[in-house]
């Protein structure tokens, strides 16, 4: 049965105290009520968010794939979203009776999915958190799974059949990824791909950080850089030192080339934090896809305090962004919320 949605009351104003931005210098743009930029000022599609929530039958839900409890219902993990010409096509980890592969289903207002459809002849077992973009130079698709041994590319022209490579495309190197990789986002510029990825050292309390690398797709990577780290440069709304919510960890980033209100390019990254053993998700910012990201001082920006939030993915759908995320358990289960609080400011 298709799920319909239960339309939220409107989002309840909020001053411009509770939105004051701390991405400061590189990133800071006008934050206040709905939307992050005040009544009528521009939304940069930080904050707010609402959960969006269904009727299934009788019965309301806060999930867009709720956890499998039925047998006959996929489990899905891991959403990534791209926007196409006709709505919104979400990749994922998707297990059935059948058996459990990477999949695709669309979407032409981003919340009614239709099917799964399998991306790949055949998923490798291990193969988890797709990730994909649009190059727009070439119209070629790109699709990037974390493995045991690292991160594995694979390329698509039509976005609905991937041919993933032989060998892994980028594997551990050094002693800040000696403990493995993790999901990865790109991002497509000028002909060449951003890899952000999670990468854990090789200490059993060694927290992870997210890293940066460029180059061809498919091809060998140009130098690594750390561009988040769990618990350090946390900065309050006057941009003075705080301690880090996110201090336990950070991992699950993804990467989206904007363009501001003003015509600056700007790279957001939405991420999962870690607060004790909780994981929500956070917001953070640079003109640079290779220098330090400034976080939201206001993160995290989606949290659930008994289930946690991990797994965002970002667009931007006509005046409205949706951001999509995962129920981090043994059930799992994929959400969305929506930021439609009007004049979207932020394109990408």
């Amino acid at each position: 049965m298709t799920p319909r949605r239960v339309w939220p009351a409107r989002a309840r104003a909020r001053t411009a105290a509770a939105f004051a931005c701390a991405i400061v210098a590189t990133a800071c743009g006008t934050t206040g009520g709905p939307g992050g930029g005040g009544e009528n000022l521009p939304n940069r599609g930080i904050v707010p968010y609402e959960v969006v929530t269904f009727i299934r039958g009788t019965q309301v839900s806060a999930w867009l794939y709720p956890p499998p409890v039925d047998p006959a219902l996929p489990a899905v993990r891991d959403p990534s979203a791209v926007t196409t010409d006709a709505g919104v096509a979400l990749f994922a980890h998707v297990t059935t009776a059948e058996g459990s592969g990477l999949a695709r289903a669309d979407a032409s207002t981003g919340l009614d999915f239709g099917p799964f459809s399998p991306i790949l002849a055949e998923t490798p077992e291990d193969a988890r958190a797709p990730a994909v973009a649009l190059d727009p130079e070439t119209g070629r698709w790109h699709l990037v799974v974390t493995r045991a041994d690292g991160l594995y590319h694979g390329e698509s022209a039509d976005g609905r059949t991937f041919t993933l490579d032989a060998a892994p495309w980028v594997v551990p190197e050094g002693p800040e990824e000696a403990g493995g990789l993790g999901s990865a986002s790109l991002a497509f510029d000028a002909g060449r791909v951003h890899v952000f990825y999670t990468a854990t050292g090789a200490s059993e309390d060694a927290r992870s950080v997210l890293r940066h690398a460029a180059g061809r797709p498919g091809e060998p990577l140009g130098a690594r850089r750390t561009i988040l780290e769990a618990g350090r440069d946390c900065l309050d709304v006057q941009g003075k030192p705080q301690a880090c919510w996110d201090a336990a960890g950070v991992f699950d980033p993804e990467v989206r080339i904007a363009t501001t209100a003003t015509g600056r390019r700007l790279f957001r990254l939405f991420y999962a934090g870690l607060r004790g053993e909780i994981a929500s998700i956070g917001f953070a910012a640079s003109e640079a896809p290779d220098r330090g990201f400034v976080r939201y001082a206001h993160n995290p920006i989606l949290e659930d305090d008994k289930y946690g939030r991990t797994s965002p993915s970002n667009v931007r759908l006509g005046d409205a962004y949706l951001l999509y995320f995962a129920q981090p358990t043994r059930k799992p289960a994929v959400g969305v919320a929506e930021n439609a609080a009007g004049v979207p400011s932020e394109s990408f």
